[in-house]
Order: C-alpha cells, then sequence, then structure tokens
C-alpha cells in the first residue's frame, strides 16, 4: 500500500494561510474518495471529492440545527474551507485525505438567523473591473452571498420595511497557481456602499479554476462587509472589557467572537470609558444572558474569561484572568 504525506512550499504555505483556521480552532477531519479512471487528473479530481467528503464530515459533526440556504452557499466555497488539508493515503483504488476545519467558524456560517430585519436591500450598481472574470458581473450570485450573510432580500424582509439600496465595486488580483496542490489562488477587494457609507473587505479564495477562485474570494469578501453593514444597521450588545493594558487580547477576544459564538453576527470597538474600559459592541440576535452564557464557554490557550451581568445595566462586564 502506497502512503504519501505532502508537505507545501513555502509560497503555498503562505497563500494558504490567509484562507486556513487558525491552530487553536482548527479540527482534523478525514474524507475518502474513489479514484476513477488513471492519471494526474483522475487522482486530483479524487483528492477534491475527498475533502469535498471531508467537508460533510465537518458539517456532521456540528449536531444543532442548520440554515439549509447557509450550508449550500458554505458548499459553493468548500474549496475555501479545505483549502489547509494533507494526503494521508493514495491506493490504486482511493485517496484519503485530513483536512483542518475551524468547527466553530463552521456552526456560526450554517446556524439558522432568527432575526428580523426593519429593512430590506435592494441590490443597485455593480462595478466590477477588467481583472475580474465576466460571471462576476451576474446578479444571481451576489443575491445568494447576500442572503446567505443574513441580509434580509425584498421577498424575506417584514412587510413595510425600510429599503436599503445597497451597490458593490468589486476589484480583482489573480494570485495564480498554488503548488503542491492543484489550486489556483485570486483576492479581491470589495467595497459595498450605502446610505453615503462605505463598508470594504477584502477576500481570498481557491478552487481547480480561476473563475471558481475569483467567485469563491468574492463570497468571502461579501460575507465580511455584509456582516459589518448589518452590524452597523442593527441595535448591539455592549460588553465592557474591564482590564485592557493587553490590546492583542482585547483583538482576541473580538475575533473569537466573531468566528466562535454561534448568533453574534459582528464585532467592533464602540468606545472606551473615562477609566480606560473598552466598550465593545456585538451585533446579535441573543440577550444578554444567552450571550453571556456563550462568552463563558470561550477557550484560550493562555488566559481565561470572567463574565458577569452587572444588577441593572444593560451590558456584560469582561475580565482576563
Amino acid at each position: 500500500m502506497f502512503r504519501r504525506s505532502w508537505r507545501l512550499p513555502l509560497f503555498a504555505a503562505g497563500l494558504l494561510y490567509l484562507a486556513r483556521p487558525s491552530a487553536a480552532s482548527a479540527t482534523p477531519v478525514e474524507g475518502e474518495a474513489a479514484i476513477e479512471g488513471e492519471g494526474r487528473e483522475a487522482r486530483d479530481k479524487a483528492i477534491r471529492a475527498a475533502r469535498h467528503a471531508a467537508f460533510d464530515a465537518a458539517v456532521a459533526e456540528l449536531g444543532g440545527s442548520v440554515d439549509a440556504a447557509a450550508l449550500d452557499a458554505a458548499r459553493r466555497s468548500v474549496d475555501v474551507w479545505t483549502s489547509s488539508y494533507r494526503v494521508l493515503e493514495i491506493r490504486p483504488d482511493g485517496v484519503r485525505v485530513e483536512v483542518d476545519v475551524d468547527l466553530a467558524r463552521l456552526a456560526k456560517r450554517v446556524s439558522p438567523s432568527v432575526q428580523a430585519r426593519p429593512w430590506r436591500v435592494e441590490l443597485g450598481e455593480v462595478d466590477v473591473d477588467a481583472a475580474c472574470d465576466a460571471g462576476l458581473a451576474e446578479r444571481a450570485p451576489w443575491l445568494e452571498g447576500l442572503s446567505a450573510a443574513g441580509l434580509p432580500l425584498e421577498a424575506k424582509a417584514e412587510a413595510g420595511a425600510q429599503s436599503l439600496s445597497l451597490g458593490a465595486e468589486l476589484r480583482c488580483r489573480v494570485l495564480g497557481p498554488v503548488m503542491a496542490t492543484h489550486l489556483v489562488a485570486a483576492r479581491v477587494e470589495l467595497s459595498l456602499s450605502s446610505q453615503g457609507r462605505n463598508y470594504d473587505a477584502a477576500g481570498v479564495g481557491f478552487a481547480v479554476d480561476l473563475p471558481g477562485a475569483l467567485a469563491a474570494a468574492r463570497n468571502d469578501a461579501l460575507a465580511k462587509a455584509a456582516v459589518e453593514l448589518d452590524a452597523a444597521l442593527a441595535a448591539p450588545k455592549i460588553l465592557r472589557v474591564m482590564v485592557v493594558e493587553d490590546g492583542a487580547r482585547v483583538r482576541r477576544l473580538e475575533r473569537a467572537i466573531r468566528e466562535g459564538v454561534v448568533g453574534a453576527r459582528a464585532v467592533r470597538v464602540h468606545g472606551i470609558e473615562a477609566g480606560g474600559v473598552v466598550q465593545l459592541a456585538v451585533d446579535t440576535e441573543l440577550g444578554l444572558d444567552a450571550l453571556a452564557q456563550r462568552l463563558s464557554a470561550l477557550e484560550f490557550p493562555d488566559f481565561s474569561l470572567s463574565v458577569t451581568r452587572p444588577p441593572g445595566q444593560d451590558a456584560i462586564d469582561v475580565d482576563f484572568y
């Protein structure tokens, strides 16, 4: 039996780091697929199918309810979710791979959104530059991406909801083939505009061909910009971070909430109190008690959180120890 493990060259590892899960949050999940045919093309097709199987195994590990539309949107970007992988075994009849999947981020991505919005989004002009694939100007994938990111479109909004016109500008950059993975990498810069304000985000995408990589990068950036737009329009919950000597911990807390707390769509610095306490605004449909419980469940390798609800205050106090 032939066994083989791939080590990525420095160039490939650097590109994949942009989309791979962090070491603290990544969970290895295995997938297998049969090789149908002969030659490198058949083997590469089987490796990609095995990565898809690993993604499905990761979804099965999540438990709880899953939003079908959000899951379909995640599957369209499966090459991004499975971009950090190793080939464990190549046999004459099949392959076995191990994929690093950020289960907390995946659970957040596919969890149902239950909060209704008093406004709806109407997609206006989409400006795509010449470096982008022509298919990126098609409106249907943009609408799917907005919906998957939790922004209510006209058909899903409440009756009498406010209408928000949303413009989009996309700039593309082809990064080229990623060695040892048989993938193509692309990067985009996206700017969403509404009510005189811009919501900017960068996205990185990987796929077996350039149009797929550009589409994955667009979807990555769209999801990031959309949650910021959503956060700006929704009433946030306020966290008061009591110990702020180490700004890096505050930033790590922001990232953990953004990627690991199901029900929290976005988090940003809301203000700084006179005593130096940092206020973080969390956009979520969760109540304060439920949010405090989920914050208490966050784990960090070198510190812990103390989460309390001060009596009579519409806020949550967070301390490090």
